[in-house]
């Protein structure tokens, strides 16, 4: 009787080593490959360049490859079908909405320079993550009390007719602080935004804070807003820099490569449903502030991230 010798080794079919090498091979080319990210961009401007720009920056530092497209404004979709491993960006209210409208829910979807993401169904999409462009009302009333410490009565602009309209102005008068006042003027009482300005401004408030309201504010009623509350020395607390740039006196906008900065973060974690918001910047006008007689201390103008007119 022969007997093989316990050493011997077994020969393996061709075929099954052929297998196990493409199964190797595909798992190595799987893990290799990099991750990918789609960011799509509501419109030409410089916030959503800047917001776009900061985050496809972060990614490629993270290894990941990422691809931009900017949306054109033309009717349809333009939002490409994606793989479902993509992580998609979007910048701006544009972008989010029609993003969210159009994208099976297990592609991952994250926003940024977005206002009122609720509204828009971003909140209750599954997967969805990303940073709203509201500043917080309490961030709002904490830079209004340190630059414009001595006002009491702040004035508001509404119109009843819009309930996102009444809400801003209730919002905001909840959190000020004891000794300040909300003085509000309807504009649809009113009949005018023109005449509800000379109301607001002869009732003796001594600043104006304003909102993103579209039902109030349009260019024609910036404009007139700041014109009639120079030439009264009121100051204006204005809802974003170009605000304070056109005559502002002082105000808060979006930190827009620091919205980029953040939802990179989430992709980054690969955040799930989780919706924040991020830190405002403080803006002045310094030759406004200064002819109106609004004394604003050294140290919260060396605060100041934007500073005009110095």
């Amino acid at each position: 009787m022969t007997h093989r010798s316990s050493n011997a080794r077994r020969r393996v079919p061709g075929t099954v080593l052929i297998g196990l090498f493409a199964t190797i091979a595909f798992a190595l080319g799987a893990s290799a490959r990099p991750d990918e990210a789609l960011i799509v961009i509501s419109g030409d401007s410089k916030a959503y360049e800047e917001a776009a720009a900061a985050c496809e920056h972060e990614l490629e530092d993270n290894g990941y490859r990422v691809r931009r497209m900017t949306l054109s404004g033309s009717s349809g979709s333009e939002i490409p079908d994606v793989d479902p491993r993509t992580q998609v960006v979007a910048v701006g209210a544009k972008a989010a909405a029609e993003a969210a409208g159009l994208l099976p829910s297990e592609v991952s979807l994250f926003y940024c320079l977005t206002p009122a993401p609720q509204k828009l169904g971003l909140t209750s999409r599954p997967g969805t993550s990303g940073v709203a462009a509201d500043v917080d009302v309490d961030e709002q009333v904490r830079v209004l009390v340190k630059l414009a410490p001595s006002a009491r009565r702040v004035g508001a602009l509404y119109r009843s007719s819009s309930d996102a309209s009444e809400d801003s102005v209730r919002a905001i008068e909840a959190r000020l602080p004891t000794g300040m006042k909300i003085v509000r003027v309807d504009v649809d009482q009113a009949g005018s935004v023109s005449t509800a300005i000379d109301e607001l401004l002869e009732a003796g408030v001594d600043v104006v804070w304003t909102a993103p309201d579209p039902a109030v504010y349009n260019s024609a009623a910036v404009k007139a807003l700041l014109l009639t509350a120079l030439r009264r020395r009121v100051a204006v607390f204005g809802f974003s820099e170009s605000l304070v740039r056109a005559g502002a006196a002082i105000g808060v906008s979006v930190d827009s490569e620091g919205h980029g900065e953040a939802v990179a973060r989430l992709v980054l974690n690969r955040s799930r449903d989780e919706h924040v918001s991020c830190r405002a910047k403080v803006a002045v006008n310094a030759a406004v502030a200064e002819r109106i007689g609004l004394d604003i201390s050294r140290q919260a103008l060396s605060d100041a991230d934007v500073v005009f007119g110095r």
